[in-house]
């Protein structure tokens, strides 16, 4: 029993990405093939220019979630399909280049997440295996399996996972999930595992660390370690690190900007794994209290 992946050829690598029931991996093809569109070569890292980018892909990625739920008859690979159909991409590509030509406050629709318990790790050994691997509890739901110390999940009480609201899906389907533990591939082999804890937040944290490593020349760790925006409900959320200048000009372009004043695991906590050639390099993400181990 093996579900296959979602398979997204993106700037010369493969990225491998969890099939449905995971709601992310779809939500997170999907706004890699929206920033596929653009030409980030004179574009610095980091700069009014770049979080514009970021902000308008998260906006209309939450968007067509409203369409990936539409969708919600099909199964599995039938659905990821037409989803990232690129006929229907067109159109959203279409809104991107408008939006970027114009910013100005928009709504993202209504949003979802809070607290939650989610891990991650990545893992490779000496043969080069890799394995990529998300878990959560959610907030628990306060039943303890025996003496394991194992709490049960809650994520029936998750409202990113019920878009539709509360006890609104028919019986006898598979609840979804945000989790989407990634593998990225190069000519066929594994170069990147990652992977993040943080409700609706982590699938933008994957999709940021992503843009890091294969649009910019950024090391693992700085790719983990920079600053992160989230876009929700209309308020763009810029994690401290960043440019005081370059909120002050997104305030000046129409956004509204919450500005934390240092890291937060609000932004999700990417734990990765990369190959450097026959070099391997980990890092945990601070955020969530990432480590990494030799064994």
């Amino acid at each position: 029993y093996r579900h296959a992946p979602i398979r997204l050829d993106y700037r010369g690598h493969t990225i491998l990405m969890p099939p449905p029931p995971s709601t992310g991996g779809a939500l997170i093809a999907f706004s890699l093939k929206l920033l596929e569109s653009l030409d980030l070569s004179d574009v610095d890292h980091a700069s009014t220019r770049h979080l514009t980018i970021l902000a308008e892909v998260m906006r209309l990625t939450k968007r067509a979630r409203q369409r990936w739920e539409a969708l919600s008859q099909l199964e599995g690979a039938e659905r990821v399909a037409a989803f990232l159909d690129d006929t229907m991409v067109a159109s959203y590509r279409e809104a991107l280049a408008e939006a970027l030509a114009r910013p100005a406050p928009r709504s993202d629709g209504p949003g979802g997440g809070g607290p939650a318990n989610t891990t991650h790790i990545s893992v490779v050994d000496r043969d080069g295996l890799v394995v990529s691997l998300t878990t959560t509890p959610g907030e628990s739901a306060g039943f303890i399996v025996g003496d394991t110390g194992v709490t049960l999940n809650n994520l029936m009480g998750e409202a990113d996972l019920h878009p539709r609201g509360f006890h609104q899906d028919p019986p006898g389907i598979r609840l979804a999930s945000m989790m989407a533990p990634t593998i990225v591939l190069k000519e066929g082999r594994p170069v990147l595992a990652l992977g993040s804890g943080g409700s609706n937040r982590l699938r933008t944290a994957i999709f940021q660390v992503l843009n890091n490593l294969l649009d910019f020349p950024l090391s693992l760790e700085r790719a983990v370690l920079a600053p992160r925006v989230h876009f929700e409900e209309g308020i763009l959320h810029l994690e401290g690190g960043y440019n005081p200048q370059v909120a002050d000009e997104l305030e000046a372009l129409g956004y509204r900007v919450n500005r934390w004043r240092q890291r937060n695991l609000y932004f999700g906590g990417v734990h990765a794994v990369a190959w450097r050639g026959d070099t391997i390099e980990a890092t945990g993400d601070p955020r969530r209290g990432g480590a990494v181990a030799i064994l």
